[in-house]
């Protein structure tokens, strides 16, 4: 019986060792993906009411002429580059969380939008934009009595 406690504790300590391995390797994967400028996605929010959709995205450290929006069909693209600004400086980083380089964020849109009506704002380091719908909205609709 002892046998199979000492094996069951040592399959614990690999799958804990291996599970450490792969987070390393995840994290190291990110990393080198920020130094080497591969496109990243900022944290971004989708909500929807009955008449609009909203993007809420947040990327801080940008000025409205870094982005690029492009709605084609019912697919919403955001893209821009957040510039490095601390890149050519001489010294080195102790740590390094903030993502630099290019993003793209592409959003699918359930239902038709009206194009010509879509409003973005840069705001506070939040991109907002307000997609209004098209397309059939819930309403009530009261009975009328035939007499």
């Amino acid at each position: 019986m002892a046998l199979v406690q000492t094996q069951t504790v040592h399959l614990r300590g690999m799958e804990e060792d291996m599970e450490r391995l792969f987070k390393d390797l995840i994290a190291a994967k990110n990393l080198l993906d920020t130094l080497s400028g591969s496109v990243w996605r900022p944290p971004t929010d989708v909500y929807e009411t009955e008449r609009h959709i909203l993007i809420k995205m947040e990327i801080a450290g940008m000025r409205q002429e870094d982005f690029q929006l492009r709605l084609d069909g019912n697919v919403l693209t955001i893209r821009g580059r957040r510039a490095d600004l601390y890149r050519d400086r001489k010294g080195s980083f102790r740590q390094m969380e903030i993502n630099y380089g290019p993003f793209e964020v592409v959003v699918r849109l359930s239902q038709s939008v009206d194009a010509s009506s879509i409003r973005a704002l840069y705001k506070a380091g939040f991109l907002e934009i307000l997609v209004p719908k098209t397309g059939p909205m819930v309403r009530d609709i009261s009975i009328e009595t035939a007499e």
